[in-house]
């Protein structure tokens, strides 16, 4: 059978004697849905180049679409836009995919996914991505969310997510996932009759936090991803609160050294006496004024002494009274 889909004839065959080393286990090369998933055997295959296609993407070639007032037919992008340059008109999406659904009457495309319907665990069949003016247009593109009550007047968007069958319709913000301090993963707002719809639950849950049974509660937040289930209570629990960061320790500072690399001693500071009593600030010699100067020798300098105290050390030729050299040189010294 010919498809648009593909440029080789397309043959219905048994996925598990083509297969039979993936115990018959396949993928749809357009949707890329896993037949674990969908619980398809036969897939439209492709003998020269091993394409296959699911049943759902072989019979969708195009239609009406509630996102738009006229049909759209499915078409490969390089051929219908020079250089297969194109963008989706609903999610604004540049280059997504090989195909597109157009409209020809008004240049209007959707791609894959806005495209095919969704499965949403609020609702037992899948849900369309609708325009309320096409839609609801006998109803002056007037909706309200069969959930949350929300209406149409009171929403910036006229985009719902529909269900044709039995004219259900979501808001965005309840179709939504959100983030919780909980669980890893993104959590949907869910109905446990949907999740759990078989005999074996027939509706019964419960919650992976509290572990407490849900029995007759309908709503819940669920993770696809790994059947994780919050009650409404536990999703309102806030986020434990962590403890204050302390700023990062300074860096010891290093000593000034002056011009000629000689490396100064920084000063005390007051109210630190040594262990012996005495105060570090005071002259060793006079015991009454400040340190201010400073005693040359060779390379090395000490401040132990007010400016007068070692003026009249260097004049009678004393030595210096830490390291007993001999004075060469008194500056005074000035904290800034």
């Amino acid at each position: 059978m010919e498809h648009p889909y593909h440029h080789h004839p397309l043959v219905q065959m048994d996925a598990f004697s083509v297969y039979a080393n993936f115990n018959g286990t396949w993928a749809c090369d357009v949707c890329r849905t896993v037949s674990s998933e969908s619980g398809e055997r036969y897939p439209y295959r492709c003998h020269t180049c091993s394409f296959d296609l699911c049943k759902k993407c072989f019979s969708v070639v195009g239609g009406l679409h509630p996102l738009h007032s006229h049909s759209l037919k499915k078409s490969r992008v390089s051929e219908t836009y020079q250089g297969g340059a194109w963008g989706c008109d609903q999610c604004m999406r540049m280059n997504s995919g090989e195909w597109s659904y157009q409209c020809i009457e008004c240049n209007f495309d959707l791609c894959e996914t806005c495209f095919h319907s969704q499965s949403h665990p609020l609702h037992e069949h899948p849900l369309l991505l609708a325009d309320a003016r096409v839609v609801y247009g006998h109803y002056n593109a007037r909706w309200f969310c069969d959930h949350c009550g929300m209406s149409s007047t009171r929403s910036s968007s006229n985009i719902s997510h529909h269900c044709p069958k039995c004219q259900f319709d979501l808001c965005v913000n309840c179709v939504a996932g959100q983030q919780h301090h909980l669980h890893p993963h993104k959590l949907l707002l869910a109905n446990s009759y949907v999740v759990y719809s078989s005999q074996l639950y027939n509706g019964q849950w419960f919650c992976d936090n509290c572990k407490k049974s849900s029995r007759g509660v309908m709503y819940m937040w669920h993770c696809r991803e790994c059947q994780f289930d919050l009650c409404m209570s536990c999703y309102s629990l806030p986020a434990p609160r962590l403890p204050p960061q302390l700023p990062p320790s300074r860096p010891p500072v290093a000593p000034p050294t002056g011009g000629n690399g000689l490396c100064y001693p920084m000063p005390e500071q007051p109210g630190q006496p040594h262990p012996d009593g005495t105060d570090p600030t005071e002259c060793v010699v006079c015991m009454d004024k400040p340190r201010n100067a400073g005693i040359i020798h060779g390379d090395t300098s000490h401040v132990v002494c007010c400016v007068d105290c070692a003026r009249k050390l260097k004049t009678e030729l004393l030595p210096c009274p830490i390291c007993r050299k001999p004075i060469e040189k008194v500056v005074q010294q000035f904290n800034s």
